[in-house]
């Protein structure tokens, strides 16, 4: 889909280097097997075979074919028409009722009385339905007084700062379709239909910020990237034309000028701060807009404790069921993570190291499985969630589907060598929502023989 979508002009800006015959000859392969996931009705299925059919996907593909043939691939008119015949028979939800009133929108053939019915039950829709509605409309050439007031509820949704914004998604209800949505999901591709339609956003280049930088412990699925490539696209053709060929920096006094080698090249200044009180001003000059991050960086003495909407507990209990700091080489202890959800965070990944000189306990080998829990005083309290749990050498990591509510997980460890050691932060997050987040303190442990 991205190579089907994605303008000559990103690819290019990007530098990707694609070998177009290539391209037109996978794309050309995954055509022809687009009947083998389709059941009787004329809908399609994630799997070829499957038994469970997506409207969503069907309108999914219906658009990439219409994308396809304008890229001058060869199309079969009776799969299109088997597809459209399908979603014109069935009864959609909202989302895809939209979606699909979106693809027939881009030949002008949308349905006006389907159109005004969907726009007046907008309130109730996702917000995804609400952008394919607006583009829907905006190609149709309808409601145009009606865009300006959507425009106004999406930008309700803003999140701005002072570098960057973002649309906050606010859904967390699990859908097969959109099993990983997220605010930057939602951010791409609401950015994407604003620059469509309007042409630009007055807070545009600080979205597109947002969306360029990943944290150190985020990234995106495939369906993300697609929506951020898409905005991407919309942003070069709308917004910035062409980039910039030199810049200059002013920090603490100092000028530093460049002059650009290529899109992809950068203009680095790094500076100690120290014993000022008064603010830190930068200048930046250029020709033409240019992307500008600043880092604030510093030596952490210990990792303290942090909850952004996770709170995640680590105890250690003895054989009699006591809660301990010291350890005795030789024993064998119980660990017990708390953690707590402010909100249903969909695939959640815990991370746990394992201080060295500890050795884990494998509770599914004959040898440890007889292991019984030295306290369980808060059973009662926590729930203890399905978990798929994978062990290293220095560390367990623990998946589920969703963290919610108050969990408990327990394992145990044994005491191999004595000394000191440090007891790196367990962490906690939501795999696809790592904005959801939470860890323990450091610790240093010893133990003793």
């Amino acid at each position: 889909m991205p190579f089907l979508a994605l303008s000559p002009a990103l690819v290019d800006r990007l530098e990707l280097g694609l070998d177009g015959e290539q391209v037109r000859e996978a794309i050309n392969g995954y055509l022809k097997i687009i009947p083998e996931f389709m059941s009787g009705n004329g809908a399609l299925s994630y799997y070829r075979g499957g038994q469970y059919t997506s409207d969503y996907l069907t309108t999914y593909v219906l658009w990439s074919l219409h994308l396809a043939k304008t890229r001058d691939y060869r199309v079969d008119p009776q799969l299109v028409q088997k597809l459209a015949g399908y979603l014109q028979r069935a009864s959609l939800d909202k989302t895809t009722d939209c979606f699909y009133q979106f693809v027939l929108s881009l030949s002008k053939e949308a349905d006006y009385k389907k159109l005004k019915a969907l726009a007046a039950d907008r309130l109730s829709m996702s917000l995804s339905g609400k952008v394919f509605l607006y583009r829907a409309l905006h190609n149709q050439g309808l409601a145009k007084d009606l865009l300006p007031s959507m425009l106004n509820e999406f930008n309700n949704s803003l999140q701005v700062e002072a570098d960057f914004a973002y649309f906050d998604a606010g859904e967390f209800i699990y859908n097969r379709d959109y099993p990983f949505y997220s605010s930057r999901f939602a951010t791409a591709m609401l950015l994407q239909a604003v620059l469509e339609v309007e042409g630009d956003h007055m807070l545009a280049a600080r979205i597109i910020n947002w969306l360029l930088e990943s944290k150190l412990n985020c990234w995106n699925t495939t369906q993300t990237n697609f929506w951020i490539l898409s905005a991407m696209d919309a942003y070069l053709e709308k917004v910035e034309k062409t980039t910039a060929r030199k810049a200059e920096i002013v920090l603490l006094g100092e000028k530093v000028a460049k002059e650009f080698a290529n899109v992809r090249d950068t203009l680095q200044v790094q500076k100690k701060i120290e014993g000022k009180e008064e603010p830190v001003e930068v200048l930046v000059n250029a020709d033409q807009p240019v992307y500008v991050t600043s880092e604030l960086t510093w030596k952490l003495a210990r990792a303290g404790k942090k909850n952004l909407g996770i709170d995640i507990e680590r105890n250690v209990y003895n054989e009699k069921g006591l809660a301990i700091d010291k350890f005795q080489r030789g024993e064998v202890y119980q660990v017990e993570l708390l953690i707590k959800a402010d909100k249903e965070v969909p695939y959640g990944v815990i991370d746990e190291p394992l201080a060295a000189g500890f050795e884990l306990l494998r509770q599914d080998i004959a040898t440890t499985r007889s292991l019984k829990e030295f306290n369980s005083k808060h059973n009662n309290i926590y729930r203890t969630p399905w978990v798929r749990q994978e062990n290293s050498a220095d560390r367990l990591v623990f998946y589920t589907y969703s963290l919610f509510g108050q969990m408990r997980i327990v394992y145990f460890i044994k005491a191999m060598y004595s000394g000191r050691f440090t007891w790196m932060p367990a962490i906690a997050q939501g795999m696809y929502h790592p904005q959801y987040f939470g860890r323990t303190a450091i610790q240093t442990i010893e133990v003793r023989e």
